[in-house]
């Protein structure tokens, strides 16, 4: 099956996606289901999105890494501001908490330039802003 950009395209403004990040092979974005956004991706060889995040609250925002492979998500806590952020690896579609503290707020998400890790500003230490890797 060929890939229809300009069909994407029309979905996408239909649809009303958020965010929209990565390529016309494997385009990301978020979703409104059931009443909390979800982190969706189409890949070229497949006709219909696929939902990559299933947090029974949603996620607050996503930052895909310059790779593709994994996507760094903030995940929506009660609508607090101290929810953890979950790595997703894109290809096996597993989902990890990779920081979670009490009362911590995180967000800011910036990636290195090989996709290996990426930096975040958090309060966790003292309470105050700063950035952890």
């Amino acid at each position: 099956m060929k890939f229809d950009s300009k069909r994407l395209r029309s979905f996408i403004k239909i649809e009303g996606h958020i965010s929209p990040q990565g390529s016309d092979q494997s385009y990301f974005f978020l979703k409104r289901v059931d009443g909390v956004t979800q982190v969706f991706n189409c890949l070229s060889h497949r006709a219909w999105p696929n939902q990559l995040t299933f947090f029974e609250e949603g996620v607050d925002s996503y930052y895909l890494s310059p790779c593709g492979f994994y996507v760094a998500v903030l995940v929506n806590a009660g609508g607090s501001e101290h929810g953890p952020i979950a790595l997703v690896d894109v290809k096996n579609q597993i989902s990890k908490i990779v920081f979670q503290e009490v009362d911590a707020q995180s967000g800011a998400i910036v990636w290195s330039v090989d996709g290996s890790k990426f930096l975040f500003r958090s309060n966790f230490k003292n309470k105050y802003d700063s950035q952890h890797i």
